[in-house]
């Protein structure tokens, strides 16, 4: 974002060249944020004479407000869908006490990026919208990170069962935005990096195929269970048995699957 609102189109002078991290990641969030950031930013230095990291602050403050208004429409999809006002009130207080949500919100990784895309995703789930819902989590997917595969398919595979899309519907909205996303990400990516690539695919294979995931860190087998996932929701996991008590009736009664 820095060299974006810096240097502009001179592509030469950016520092991902020299400092190109383990696996190339995508450029499409850096460049939405830089954009939204860019007046902001010559006001800061051009007219009040700040010094350039002004840029980080704006950069950041823009990055949480996309993250915060992702999180609203989520908040009001969930009051809209079942009628009640007061989960949107409850929604948000759960949001600010979650510390990770916050910590998160406006730093710059692909994870803020895909969250921000996957609660817009989740929202419109909420509110029927199938097709718009899979074209975004198929974009969080395909272009900020990969991983969301995982989050992905158990919410086709309940709307299969659920005969919210038949198989040929899915397949047929997944693999025209798949096509349109990968798409845009390689061309965009390609000139950024100099180079022909599809960022997320190499992280997928750096991770799985080649194995090389330990690169990034390890932790122990039950990390996710015993500290990632409680730090995450802190008092909202108190709330996760009474959920699945109220979910699992309707999980027993699920229609069969309709191709």
């Amino acid at each position: 974002m820095h060299d974006m609102l810096v240097h502009g189109t001179d592509l030469d002078a950016y520092d991902h060249h020299q400092f190109p991290g383990v696996v190339p990641r995508t450029f499409v969030g850096a460049a939405v944020v830089a954009l939204l950031s860019y007046v902001p930013f010559v006001v800061a230095t051009a007219v009040f004479g700040l010094r350039k990291v002004a840029g980080l602050y704006i950069c950041r403050a823009v990055l949480a407000a996309l993250y915060f208004h992702s999180y609203r429409r989520l908040a009001a999809a969930f009051a809209e869908r079942f009628g009640v006002p007061s989960i949107y009130r409850l929604c948000l207080a759960l949001g600010c006490a979650q510390f990770h949500l916050l910590f998160y919100a406006s730093r710059t990784l692909p994870n803020t990026f895909a969250m921000i895309v996957v609660n817009w995703a989740v929202a419109l789930w909420l509110l029927h919208r199938y097709a718009y819902s899979l074209f975004l989590l198929v974009l969080a997917a395909s272009v900020f990170r990969c991983d969301t595969i995982i989050l992905a398919l158990p919410i086709l595979l309940v709307w299969l069962l659920r005969r919210r899309m038949t198989l040929a519907q899915l397949v047929y909205v997944g693999v025209v935005s798949s096509v349109m996303c990968v798409s845009a990400s390689a061309a965009f990516d390609t000139l950024m990096w100099q180079r022909p690539l599809w960022p997320e695919w190499e992280v997928l294979w750096f991770n799985t195929v080649e194995n090389k995931s330990s690169q990034w860190g390890t932790s122990p087998w039950h990390w996710y269970v015993t500290s990632a996932i409680p730090k995450a929701l802190l008092g909202a996991l108190l709330l996760v048995p009474l959920a699945l008590v109220r979910v699992w009736p309707g999980l027993r009664r699920l229609p069969t699957l309709r191709l």
